[in-house]
């Protein structure tokens, strides 16, 4: 295994070192002062280092940091990182400096107190790291499931599977959210790893009873189990897969009568489920499929536009991405789908929308209608309010009472809802939930959209009117005045528009939430505008008089006093002299400010 040591001159002595202590270890390290002899390309022989390196190790140093050529190198790595989804860049912070975000994720081994002990560590990693390299001889066992093809990134998480898998011979369980790309991780996993074990067996549990699943697993194991009862199928199955060294991975796990199917070590089982919590796996076995990060969702559309494409339209190609969260699936089939288009392909990726989110292989709405189509009524409730909530994060109370659901309902429906990992915890004690971006554009086809909005509106209205008490809760709820307001003037309920967002504002400034209580005015400003030919004059210039004191307070004088005069002009029209004199206040105060006291 040959090791690329990227590294600034100014580092040569400790480079040397570890140099040394790699190749006693039977590893080929690689360094520029050593591999490139006088006269020849050096950037051509340090492409070929680093192509034909299996890992690269990056010296950090405040010399290595202002290294141009460090820089490239370690870009380099990262990208065929990405690319092949295998890690490849290590981090030894020799001296302190400031990583690159990019680097900050990454492994670190802190040599700047003990280099030596350092050099150590490295050693043992890099074994490590040689142990994992994939090995499939010709007689290696092949999954009954195809091996995914344009694999991307994920390597923290097949490094931690190795560990469990392999070497742990652990029961491991990966969930997370529909699409997640819990079943392509599994199987690229049972694929890498399939030489490391004397069976590789793939089942789709799905709603099945454990001893449907078993008898999946029979046909493959070559194993008859015809005429036995349901239990001793089971038996039989988990007898033979602990008979030998076995990998098998049960996929998108429902019910927890699979827990008689575990087989002891040797066997190694990896599940992949929706649901988070089960008995017969510890929570440190256990690990959250995360959505692509962007340099992920960068890879997979490298893959399959190619390099000039994506560097052209990466602005674009990426808010396609955060449109959907980077969800794996969505991000796939998008980049499926723009592979296949001939035209202007910023054209193509404004006109990608959820429901044309299919290819040959996956059908993504269809994915997410049959996630929402499984649940309970109480629980469809509850995810259609909580999709209808603000897109950022939404307030658990206030979606319980948008569902029509007591506490007691709403409770156990949160609770199945995230344990199922279609609702998202951000703050416990806050009560603050996300719903993924993708299955929230789900729950909403088929919704009562007006039905939402009024039930939606009704219960801003209910927090927002008792909010001299309530004023934490409302905290939780600012971003939910504006679409209230929207709704609420649409149906021409002027009076009620007119009470929430004066509440939204007032509470929102009260407590110091400016920016969200500025939004409300200005939101409430457009309905007024929309709503009267003269623009309703009186509730305007109530608005701007409000919106230019928040202003004030964050010092923008000179918007503030602009907006004071537009007050004072409907004020003059109106003949409003209470109205006028705190106008006339509001802007002596800023004219005091700017030191300008005789006016």
């Amino acid at each position: 295994m040959k090791i690329f040591l990227s590294h600034s001159t100014k580092d040569k002595a400790f480079t040397q070192r570890l140099a040394e202590a790699l190749t006693a270890a039977g590893f080929v390290p690689w360094r520029c002062e050593v591999d490139i002899d006088f006269g020849q390309d050096f950037i051509t022989k340090i492409n070929e280092g680093l192509k034909d390196a299996g890992f690269v190790l990056l010296i950090w140093s405040p010399e290595a940091a202002a290294s141009r050529w460090t820089k490239l190198e370690w870009e380099a790595a990262l990208h065929r990182e990405v690319k092949e989804s295998v890690t490849r860049l290590g981090v030894v912070k020799l001296r302190p400096a400031e990583l690159p975000p990019l680097l900050t994720p990454k492994v670190h081994t802190d040599a700047s107190k003990d280099e030596e002990e350092a050099i150590r560590q490295i050693v043992a990693a890099m074994l490590r790291r040689r142990a994992m390299i994939p090995s499939a001889p010709p007689n290696a066992p092949r999954p009954v499931a195809r091996e995914p093809e344009g694999f991307v990134g994920r390597g923290e998480y097949l490094d931690r599977l190795y560990t469990e898998l392999v070497e742990r011979e652990a029961v491991f369980l990966l969930h997370g959210t529909p699409g997640a790309g819990k079943s392509t991780m599994a199987l690229k996993a049972l694929w890498q790893w399939r030489g490391r074990f004397e069976r590789a067996l793939f089942v789709t549990c799905g709603r099945r009873t454990a001893s449907e699943a078993a008898s999946d697993l029979a046909r493959q194991l070559k194993i008859d189990v015809s005429g036995l009862a349901p239990e001793r199928v089971v038996e039989t199955v988990r007898e033979a897969m602990e008979a030998q060294r076995t990998l098998v991975v049960l996929d998108d796990v429902w019910y927890t009568d699979v827990a008689a199917l575990m087989p002891a070590p040797p066997a190694s089982v990896l599940l992949t489920s929706r649901w988070r919590s089960w008995g017969f796996v510890s929570p440190n076995h256990a690990l959250e499929v995360k959505p692509f990060s962007e340099e992920e969702a960068e890879g997979v559309f490298r893959l399959w536009l190619g390099d000039a494409p994506m560097e052209r339209h990466r602005a674009g190609l990426l808010d396609l991405a955060r449109r959907w969260d980077r969800l794996p699936v969505a991000v796939v089939v998008a980049a499926d789908l723009l592979h296949r288009q001939f035209g202007p392909l910023n054209e193509a990726a404004r006109g990608l929308v959820l429901a044309g989110l299919r290819n040959g292989i996956h059908d993504v709405p269809a994915l997410m209608r049959r996630a929402v189509a499984g649940l309970e009524a109480t629980e469809r409730k509850l995810l259609e309010a909580a999709a209808f909530c603000t897109a950022d994060g939404f307030w658990m109370p206030l979606a319980v009472s948008i569902a029509g659901l007591s506490q007691k309902e709403g409770s156990a429906a949160r609770d199945r809802l995230a344990n199922g990992s279609l609702l998202r915890m951000l703050d416990q004690e806050r009560q603050r939930f996300y719903v993924h971006a993708v299955l929230r554009e789900a729950a909403l086809l088929e919704a009562d959209h007006d039905g939402l909005s009024g039930r939606h509106a009704a219960a801003v209205e209910a927090l927002f009117a008792d909010g001299e008490t309530r004023w934490r809760d409302c905290r939780e709820c600012m971003r939910e005045v504006i679409p209230a307001v929207q709704w609420l003037a649409g149906q021409r309920k002027m009076d009620r528009m007119r009470s929430v967002a004066h509440q939204g504002f007032k509470i929102g400034y009260r407590i110091g939430e400016l920016e969200e209580a500025s939004q409300i005015l200005k939101a409430e400003e457009q309905m007024w505008l929309a709503a009267r030919e003269d623009g309703a004059p009186e509730e305007l210039q109530r608005c701007y008089g409000h919106q230019a004191v928040i202003l004030q307070a964050w010092g923008r004088l000179e918007e503030a006093m602009a907006l004071h005069k537009k007050e004072e002009a409907i004020g003059l029209q109106l003949g409003n002299q209470d109205s006028l004199q705190r106008c006339y206040g509001n802007q002596a105060v800023i004219l005091q400010a700017w030191g300008r006291l005789e006016e």
